[in-house]
Parts: structure tokens; C-alpha cells; sequence
């Protein structure tokens, strides 16, 4: 009988768990819908129940998640207490290390994290709990995962970003695997991997998780939805430090609508709206409205909030960030002082608001002039932005860089001192014994460590592009503070100048090279050139501005191809030292290694264009010299007028034209070279890659006549490099003969697709609106090879024909082996082939544009036959990816010299693509060129060349545009100084 019963009781509490696990269900729904009050009463029921039939597991489950509740509603103590006592309780009825005892563990964690902003004691507990998960749980289990996201987002708050990443990363794959692609926690990962990546500046990269993220939001919630807010949001912030303001605001007002529309006027994300709008706002540079809006994001979170608080303290230092615009410095100090002792109550020393803020109190003691003061801020935001750099009282000292929690923020902490020492506007002589040049050299000099290292972890092109600009700045004062500290630094000055040259072109080489001789096999290879082939394709796509299904599409393929391309470029770096040693080597060349190579008849001279100076570096076989001098004023107005009237064949303007050629000389060559001199390498600055310098003049000229004037050219061969540092690589290269394995087996291929015929001229509607738009920005009366449309069809180049035909009779002529493709044969699957490889001189008659805010939109216009499944137009994109072994490369067509100038990387355009793809030397067009002028040019270069015996580019370029100038016809610099040479001839 007391058996009987016993089995009664049982069934009894059989039924009790089983209405337990429906409590259960509907609390953890409840929950997700932050019903929390409701959601702890059920909790609470189905605790009472796993209580009963002592289900101390399922039990502990459900306290802890109330525990989890208490915290979401910031109560935050009655939360640590309930989580304490399931750890106990769950030791003393399961034992040690259980999942129960884990839950509540994570519990504690996000409390002290999240709700008190106490990191490192929410730290503590995670990894605490992150311990028993992994010993006890499957790989791929979700509580695991859960606490692989929080351990990754406190340490994204910590500025720990790389390890943030580690910990996301991990966490996404167990959600992908489990939930697959399309949910919301999935969409949720690929949102926090953004803000790292925006957080590290690698914008692009982070634009390309957001989208991703916000493409799954959009889908599974609809666009009213406080989570499709958020992608709105953080788009926006991203597009704002790319400088997009317009964007900016558009996603931020967006996200602003909806939160208002969801929680009405007084809530958080309002506030987050609010805040971020006027940082929108102070950049661009409209300070009463962005404090409009910082004060209406303020009263929202104090409110909310209360005083202290992170939220409110950020608010408090965007306040005093317009303040300190505005010149209202002592209501900056308020304001910054006030961020900085929250920030330092809740964060601790060691963290990246803690640093910005003492670099803010920093700035305004600069403006006003208190230098002492502001070196003491400066030191202390260096110390607080670095681990293991602890001297908060040494302010002449410079820190070692190791373990930096945020490098812009050290980069402009770094900058901001030097700045002091160098105006030699504090006297750290008496302090230290050195001179403040000195002490300003080792900031510098940190700081260049600094982005040493970033560049190495940074993978976008545009991202590194983006540092470049930064970069630019610093060694632009490394350069001055040399040249105030005497000659001996003359050496350290030009290492700076090299710095700041082409440093992304440098490092896409180096990757080529390192594909190349790192013993990658040839699967691998093809792979990685596979990856690039598809990654151009949709970066194409999506800056022809497609509609907005064809945009998400894009963006979806492009963030896969990114992702896999990644991955095999890790596998590169992990299983292939060589290729690692190659990509990331640094070595830079001296200035006396450079002198070995030179010969004794060259001269190099390289250009910093600085604020108010320019630093000019000339370099011989024995000689160095460097010169720094006052920039003439608007010197890039007066660069722009000078090029104008080359552009324009006119001879109304020759004494304007003859002053300005005269007075740029002066500026730009401060040295007399030896007569022994006869070719110059020229190694331009910004805006002085726009203009031939073969057009300069020399002396004052009183004769009024082109084909008289004392051109530079007339007394040097030119050509054109991007830096010093890659010149000498190539040619070092060349020297040691380790260049290409594969060389050329013929001589001239000449590609003309002339576009007199319907088969060759009519383009796709698609194309036809692309091209009108380039066609649109400007036109010219004459007939050049820039003239793009003619109605619907490429307009003819008639001269294009003849041009390389003659090219052909010359080269048959001295017995060598030539192909020329014309009209239909001159088409883009013909250059796409592995054939051109075999060419070591490919000359191209066509037409060439270039995009300068869109460089993915510069290509050159081929045969336009839809036979083929190509569109008639090789893209720079598509360029990077050709295999080509050509030892130069003519471009016979209109600007292709041209592209996007960006600070510290110079232009990036068709040029530097065709020389990823494996050009040595280039003959491109700085502007529209005339068809018939052109074809004579070309023909009587390469007549030339063919007649020299050792085949010298840039002299032969000299001659015959010396025989155009003697020749009359074609003398003004508009037909004959358009075409540079560019490699390492």
C-alpha cells in the first residue's frame, strides 16, 4: 500500500513539471518582449514547482533568470543577490562547476558590466562562468555562445578590440550554426563586429557587417522596428567619420523617427539619436545646432539615467567639444571636467574616454595658450591610453608603444605634444637637457610606430587610404622638425618624406610579390585571383549607384567574397611564413643605398607639400641635398590656373603662361644640377602630379612664340615615380635579377577599337548612362580621345587606326614580332586572356576616363561587341586583375594619368592599377588629348625607342616631343606635354 502510494505522488508531480515547463516558456517569451514584471511571475510559478520535485537544475534555471530580469530593470543589488544564492545553492545540490551555478555566474557578470559599468569585475565572472561552460557544455551549445558575445562586448568597452573580435567571431559561428543565416541574433553579431571595426577605423569593413546586419533586420522584423533603428544608427555614425554627412543624417533622422515613433519623446535611444545628430552637426561645423541637440540628449538621460552615468558623461564631453570650437573655453573646462570624473569613477585610469578627455582639458590649455598645463593633460591621456606606459608626471617623456587600447586617440595625444615642441613654445630645456626639437623627433618618431603597426592590421584599401591621410599630418611635422634641427637629420627627413608616399600601392605590391615567390601552388593562386576578380565585379556594381534590391544584393556578395578572401589570406599568413615576411616587410631604403643605383647622369628629386612650406630632396650618385621653403600662397589655385592654360591650345595667354611656367620653376627647383645631369626622376606631392613638370621654364623668356620657350624639357629626360622607396625596390629587383619568372616571349601587342562600326560602337543602355554622365563633366571642341559619346555609340577614333599600324610597320620593320588587334579584336575578352602575358610592350589607342570620386569607375573603353559576355569596358578593378608582363604599357588615350588624390597616397587611379597587374612603365595622359597630335607622337616615340639601342623610354618620349615643338604645328604644351612616363627607367 505504501508503495502504491508512493507511485501516485510521482505521477502527481509528473503533471506539476510538465505545467512548470509550460510557466517556463511563457515567462522566457515574456522576457524577449520586455514584459519583465510578468515574465518573473511566471519564473516565479515554475520555480515553486522544479522546488517541489526538487528539479534543483530547471529550478536554478528559473531563479537565475529572474536574477537576469532584476538586472534588465536596474535593480540591480537585488539581482547580485538573487545570482549569489543560486551559486550556493547550486554547489550544495549539484556540486561544483554546473550549469546552473554558470547561468548565475553570467548573471552577475552582465550586471557589474552592463548595469553598474564596473568591467573588469563583470569580466572576472563571465570568464568564470565561460570556465565551466566549455568544460561541461557541447562546442556548438547557445549559453556557451552567449557568453562568448558578452566577454567580446566588454571588451569592446574595454577598447580591447582584437580581442573583442576573437570572442564575437566565436560567438557568431555557434549562432550561425545554430539559428542558420537569416535570425536575429545572427543579424545582432554582424552588428556588434561592426561597431569593433568602426571603433578601429576600419570604416569600410564596418559598413559592410552593418548592412549585413541591417539586410537580416529588415527582412525578419519589417522597417518600424526598434532594431532596424539601431542599423539606421550606427550607419549613420560610420558615414559620419567617413566625413558623408548628408548620409550621416539621413540614416540618423531615420533611426530617430522610429524610436520616437516606438517609445515616445523621453527614452534612451531618443537621447542616442539626439547625441549622434549633433555630432553630425559639430563636424559640420554648425555648433549651435549640434548644441542644440547634445542639450536635448542630456536632459533625456539625466533624467533617465541619473548624474553618473557613462551615457550622460559622453554627453558632457560632446558639450565641451563645442564649447571649445566656439572659443568658450573656460565653459569647455566645465563641461570636460565634469565627463572626465565620471569617466574616471566608472572606467577606471586605463581606458579610451578616460584618455580623450584628458586630451580635451589637453586642447583647450593649448588654445589658450597654457602649455605647462596642457603637456600635464597630454602625458596623462597617454597613460591612459596605453597598458604598459604608467609616467603620468615626465611630460617631456615620449611612451614605448606596445599595448595601445585606441591608436587615434593616441595618434592625436602623440601629435598635439609634439606640436608644442616643436613651435619650441615650451622651454623643455630646462627640464630635461634636450631640445625641444629633440623631444618633439621622439613623439614623432612614436608616432610612426603607431601606424607601423596599425597598417598591419588593417585590410581594406580604403581603409589604409584613410590612415595615409591621417599619417600625412605627422610626418609633415617629422619633416619640419628635422629640418630645424640642421643637416644631420637631413637623412631622418627623407625617410618621413617616404612615409608619406604611396604607402597602399606599396604594400599591394609587396602582396603581388609575396603571392608570387612565397611557393603558394597554383590552385591557391588561382583562388586568391579568383576572390579579387569578384570583389572588384561588385564593388563596381555598387558604385554605379544600383537600386536598392540590386544594392543589398551586392553588398551581400561583396561581404562573402570579403570574408572568404580574408580567410585565405590568414591561411597565407599561418602557413606560409614567406608570404607573411614578404607582405609585411618594412625595410626601407637609405639614402645611400638609393645613391649606389643611380647613375651618374640622374638626378632624383622628390616634394613634400606642407601647410605653408614646401621640402624639396634632391638626390645624385654623391649628392643629397634638401631644401625647405616658403610655399608659394594658393599654391594649388596656382597649380590649377597653370594647368588650365596648358589645356587650352591658345596663344592669347602665352606672357600669362610664361610667367606662371617661370615662377613654378623657381619654386620647384631651388637647385642647380651639374652638366653632367641629364635625366630626372621626379617624385611629386598632391596636387603637383596634376601638372608636367616637362612644361616648366627655366629662365624669363621675352619671345612670345610656343615652340620657343625655354621648356624643362628641352634640357632633361623626365619621368615620373610614385616614391623613392618603390623606385629603388624595382629597380634593386631588377638588378639582382629576381624579376618575373615568366618573361615575355613577343614584343608588341597595339589594341585599337577604332568604334567607326556599329559592331565595335554601340553600347548597352547601361552603359550608355555611365558613360554620358563621365561625357557630361566636361567637352571640348576639338577632336580628342575624350570625347566619349556620339548619340548612342562610342564616338570614332579614326586616327586610332593608322596610329597603330605605323606602331606595327615599325616593329616589323626592325625584325621583332608584333600583333595588333583592331575594332572588334580589341576587345575585352582578348585583354581579360592569358595571351597579353605574353607581350612586353602593350600600346592602347582608345578611350580612357577616369571617376575622381569613384576610382572602382575609371576604365578604359574597348570594343563594345555583344558577341561577348564582357560590356565593352575594362574597369580598374578589373585592371588589378590582369597578368600582365609587360615592361611598358602606352595608354594611348585622354587622362588616364588621372584619379582620385588623396593626402599621403597621391593618385589613386587606372596608373597604379596597371602596375599591380605587373607594368614596369607607363606612357598615361595628365588630360584630353587631340587625336591626331596623339597618333604623331606615338609613332615617332616608339620610331625612337626602336632606334636606340638601349631602349630608353624617357629619352625617347624627350625626342619626340622636342621634334613636335620644333615642328610648329603642334608646338603649344597642350598636344605635345600631356603624356608622362611613369616606372623605373
Amino acid at each position: 500500500m505504501q508503495f502504491t502510494t508512493q507511485g501516485v505522488f510521482a505521477q502527481n508531480i509528473t503533471a506539476d513539471t510538465t505545467l512548470a515547463n509550460r510557466y517556463f516558456a511563457i515567462a522566457d517569451s515574456l522576457q524577449t518582449t520586455r514584459n519583465y514584471d510578468s515574465s518573473i511571475v511566471y519564473f516565479t510559478k515554475a520555480a515553486k514547482i522544479y522546488q517541489l520535485a526538487e528539479k534543483w537544475q530547471k529550478y536554478l534555471r528559473c531563479e537565475g533568470k529572474n536574477a537576469r530580469i532584476l538586472g534588465k530593470k536596474r535593480k540591480y543589488e537585488e539581482a547580485l543577490q538573487k545570482a549569489d544564492s543560486v551559486v550556493t545553492l547550486s554547489i550544495e545540490k549539484l556540486g561544483n562547476n554546473n550549469t546552473g551555478q554558470a547561468y548565475a555566474l553570467w548573471v552577475t557578470g552582465n550586471v557589474y558590466a552592463s548595469g553598474k559599468g564596473k568591467y573588469d569585475i563583470g569580466l572576472k565572472y563571465l570568464q568564470k562562468a565561460l570556465l565551466i561552460q566549455e568544460s561541461i557544455l557541447p562546442h556548438h551549445y547557445v549559453d556557451l555562445s552567449w557568453s562568448y558575445y558578452d566577454i567580446a562586448h566588454i571588451y569592446s568597452r574595454k577598447s580591447e578590440y582584437d580581442k573583442a573580435l576573437e570572442y564575437y567571431l566565436k560567438s557568431l559561428e555557434i549562432f550561425k550554426e545554430l539559428l542558420g543565416e537569416k535570425h536575429i541574433r545572427v543579424a545582432d553579431s554582424y552588428n556588434k563586429i561592426g561597431i569593433v571595426y568602426w571603433r578601429k577605423s576600419e570604416y569600410d569593413k564596418a559598413l559592410e557587417y552593418l548592412f549585413k546586419s541591417f539586410e537580416i533586420k529588415a527582412e525578419l522584423l519589417g522597417e518600424k522596428h526598434v532594431s532596424v533603428a539601431l542599423s539606421y544608427n550606427n550607419i549613420g555614425v560610420v558615414c559620419n567619420e567617413k566625413s558623408e554627412y548628408d548620409k550621416a543624417l539621413e540614416y540618423h533622422f531615420k533611426s530617430l523617427e522610429i524610436r520616437k515613433k516606438l517609445f515616445g519623446k523621453k527614452h534612451t535611444d531618443v537621447a542616442a539619436s539626439y547625441n549622434n545628430i549633433g555630432i553630425v552637426y559639430r563636424a559640420k561645423s554648425e555648433y549651435d545646432k549640434a548644441l542644440e541637440y547634445y542639450f536635448k540628449a542630456l536632459e533625456i538621460k539625466t533624467e533617465l539615467l541619473g548624474e553618473k552615468h557613462v551615457s550622460v558623461a559622453r554627453s558632457y564631453n560632446n558639450i565641451g567639444f563645442v564649447y571649445r570650437f566656439k572659443s568658450e573655453y573656460d565653459k569647455a573646462l566645465e563641461y570636460y571636467l565634469k565627463s572626465l570624473e565620471i569617466f574616471k569613477e566608472l572606467l577606471g585610469e586605463k581606458h579610451t574616454l578616460v584618455a580623450a578627455s584628458y586630451n580635451n582639458i589637453g586642447n583647450v590649455y593649448s588654445d589658450k595658450s597654457e602649455y605647462d598645463l596642457a603637456l600635464q593633460y597630454y602625458q596623462k591621456a597617454a597613460t591612459a591610453c596605453l597598458w604598459n606606459f604608467n609616467d603620468t608626471t615626465n611630460i617631456v617623456s615620449a611612451p614605448v608603444i606596445r599595448d595601445c587600447l585606441d591608436w587615434q586617440e593616441l595618434l592625436q595625444i602623440l601629435q598635439a605634444k609634439a606640436k608644442i615642441f616643436s613651435d619650441s613654445i615650451y622651454s623643455a630645456s630646462q627640464r630635461s637637457g634636450i631640445s625641444n626639437y629633440e623631444i618633439a623627433l621622439q613623439h614623432y618618431q612614436a608616432c610612426d610606430t603607431l601606424i607601423n603597426r596599425v597598417r598591419k592590421t588593417i585590410n581594406t584599401k580604403s581603409d589604409k587610404i584613410a590612415l595615409g591621410e591621417k599619417a600625412a599630418k605627422v610626418y609633415g611635422g617629422a619633416i619640419n622638425v628635422c629640418i630645424k634641427l640642421g643637416s644631420n637629420y637631413d637623412d631622418l627627413s627623407f625617410y618621413f618624406c617616404e612615409k608619406n608616399k604611396s604607402a597602399v600601392l606599396s604594400a599591394s605590391l609587396a602582396q603581388a610579390n609575396a603571392l608570387q615567390f612565397a611557393g603558394l601552388s597554383d590552385t591557391l593562386v588561382e583562388l586568391e585571383k579568383s576572390l579579387q576578380t569578384e570583389i572588384a565585379l561588385y564593388k563596381q556594381k555598387l558604385a554605379e549607384q544600383p537600386d536598392s534590391a540590386k544594392k543589398v544584393l551586392s553588398q551581400s556578395k561583396l561581404f562573402d567574397a570579403n570574408r572568404n578572401y580574408e580567410a585565405l589570406t590568414a591561411t597565407f599568413e599561418n602557413n606560409y611564413p614567406e608570404y607573411y615576411n614578404l607582405k609585411h616587410s618594412t625595410k626601407q631604403m637609405t639614402v645611400s643605398e638609393l645613391q649606389k643605383i643611380l647613375d651618374k647622369k640622374t638626378a632624383m628629386i622628390s616634394y613634400f607639400v606642407g601647410d605653408s612650406t614646401i621640402t624639396i630632396f634632391t638626390i645624385t650618385y654623391k649628392d643629397f641635398q634638401v631644401h625647405s621653403m616658403p610655399k608659394i600662397r594658393n599654391l594649388e589655385s596656382f597649380l590649377k590656373m597653370f594647368r588650365g592654360l596648358l589645356k587650352k591650345p591658345t596663344t592669347s595667354s602665352v606672357q600669362i603662361y610664361k610667367n606662371l611656367g617661370h615662377k613654378l620653376y623657381k619654386q620647384l627647383f631651388p637647385v642647380q644640377f651639374s652638366k653632367i645631369i641629364e635625366n630626372l626622376i621626379i617624385i611629386p606631392d598632391g596636387t603637383l602630379s596634376t601638372v608636367p613638370f616637362e612644361t616648366l621654364l627655366t629662365e624669363k623668356s621675352i619671345t612670345n612664340t610656343y615652340e620657343s620657350l625655354p621648356y624643362l624639357i628641352k634640357k632633361y629626360n623626365i619621368s615620373y615615380a610614385y616614391s623613392a622607396n618603390l623606385w629603388y625596390k624595382q629597380k634593386a629587383s631588377d638588378k639582382s635579377k629576381k624579376q618575373k619568372t615568366n618573361s615575355a616571349n613577343y614584343d608588341l601587342l597595339a589594341l585599337a577599337p577604332v568604334f567607326d562600326d556599329g559592331n565595335t560602337a554601340s553600347v548597352s543602355l547601361r552603359t550608355r548612362s555611365m558613360l554620358a554622365n563621365i561625357d557630361s563633366i566636361a567637352t571640348d571642341s576639338l577632336q580628342t580621345r575624350g570625347k566619349l559619346l556620339n548619340g548612342k555609340s562610342v564616338s570614332a577614333l579614326p586616327g586610332s587606326e593608322d596610329e597603330c599600324m605605323k606602331i606595327f610597320d615599325l616593329f616589323k620593320a626592325k625584325g621583332a614580332s608584333a600583333l595588333v588587334k583592331i575594332r572588334r579584336h580589341a576587345n575585352e575578352e582578348f585583354v581579360k586572356s592569358d595571351t597579353i602575358s605574353q607581350y612586353k610592350y602593350i600600346h592602347i589607342a582608345t578611350h580612357g576616363f577616369v571617376n575622381t570620386w569613384k576610382p572602382e569607375l575609371s576604365g578604359i573603353v574597348l570594343a563594345q561587341d555583344s558577341t561577348i559576355n564582357e560590356d565593352g569596358i575594362l574597369y580598374s578593378g578589373e585592371i588589378y586583375n590582369l597578368k600582365l608582363n609587360a615592361d611598358l604599357v602606352v595608354l594611348s588615350a585622354c587622362e588616364t594619368g588621372l584619379g582620385q588624390m588623396k593626402k599621403g597616397e597621391g593618385v589613386i587611379g587606372l596608373t597604379r592599377a596597371l602596375m599591380y597587374a605587373g607594368a614596369n612603365n607607363l606612357i598615361v595622359s595628365l588630360w584630353k588629348v587631340a587625336d591626331k597630335s596623339t597618333s604623331d607622337l606615338m609613332i615617332d616615340f616608339y620610331s625612337n625607342m626602336l632606334n636606340d639601342k638601349k631602349k630608353d623610354y624617357s629619352k625617347s618620349l624627350q625626342q619626340a616631343k622636342l621634334k613636335m615643338i620644333g615642328e610648329g604645328k603642334f608646338s603649344h604644351p597642350y598636344y605635345w606635354s600631356p603624356f608622362v612616363l611613369i616606372g623605373r627607367q
